[in-house]
């Protein structure tokens, strides 16, 4: 990370390309001792609460407000991150991909159109642009990018497994997404401040922390059981504790993010070495992939 910060790119770069060269040891060298970052269960579930965290610090950190007041910008930038890798990639995957399905060829474009929150959210918190204008369109045109990228992947999976499609089912999901959605962003605007007081007033010291993570990773169930990735639930759960403050043995208050930090410092960087770990650089013994890659 400090190497990648010296030479004027994100620390999480750095973190990317130390899973990247640390997972791919047995590639170079025949020695396997790496290999767990890529095989161990528990490390992907550090990895897995690294993003909840990481979501969960930036909902902390996000003016609500001023994000809906970025919403028309925003939806624009979410409909320019779909049409262009998807119309792109299904160039690409047409031309150089012959002999695929047309299904093979959409859902590689729909691939394309998945991006990483948690990298983005990173990057942003690194540059002190989380609450620039910049910041929330490009905060907000992700999550509207990725909750329509995950529909329209399911609809284009159903299609090509099955034939048909239950339009019922897509307007219903649809509809239990824009609740969800709706239901954390108009209580957090309207609860909030009320709630951060109530919490920081009248429940005991020792139970504040408890609640939070239990409704953190009770939202992050919700998201993902009605489609949408875990770090959603997560970032709405910032967005309503956002006022709630901790005492010290001395009286002395603190936010959230303060508590949070040693356990953010510690997870979100297994994080992104679990997932440039991932990354398999066997792959691209095969010239077809690289060139596809490229392209």
């Amino acid at each position: 990370g400090e190497a990648a910060k010296r030479l004027g790119i994100p620390k999480v770069v750095g973190k990317l390309v130390t899973g990247m060269l640390l997972g791919n040891i047995y590639f170079l060298s025949g020695w396997d001792f790496f290999d767990f970052l890529r095989i161990m269960p528990f490390l992907k579930i550090l990895a897995d609460f690294g993003a909840l965290i990481l979501l969960l610090n930036v909902g902390l950190n996000m003016d609500t407000r001023a994000m809906l007041k970025a919403g028309v910008s925003a939806v624009l930038v979410a409909l320019g991150a779909i049409i262009a890798p998807a119309g792109l990639g299904f160039l690409v995957g047409h031309f150089l991909l012959p002999d695929a399905t047309l299904g093979t060829k959409v859902l590689l474009s729909i691939i394309l159109c998945a991006s990483s929150m948690g990298i983005k959210a990173k990057v942003l918190e690194e540059l002190n642009a989380l609450n620039t204008l910049e910041g929330r369109i490009v905060i907000g045109a992700s999550f509207l990018a990725d909750v329509v990228t995950l529909l329209v992947f399911g609809v284009a999976c159903g299609i090509i497994t099955k034939g048909s499609i239950h339009v019922l089912g897509v307007i219903a999901t649809t509809g239990i997404i824009a609740f969800f959605l709706s239901a954390i962003i108009i209580t957090s605007l309207i609860y909030s401040e009320g709630l951060g007081e109530f919490i920081t007033r009248r429940v005991p010291e020792g139970l504040k922390l408890s609640i939070i993570a239990a409704v953190c990773l009770l939202l992050a169930f919700l998201a993902e059981s009605i489609g949408m990735h875990a770090v959603i639930g997560a970032f709405g759960a910032g967005l309503l504790f956002q006022n709630v403050r901790l005492r010290d043995s001395d009286g002395r208050q603190y936010g959230i993010e303060w508590i949070v930090r040693p356990a953010y410092m510690i997870l979100v960087p297994i994080l992104f070495v679990w997932a440039g770990a991932q990354v398999r650089w066997e792959i691209f013994l095969d010239i077809n992939t690289v060139f596809l890659g490229l392209a």
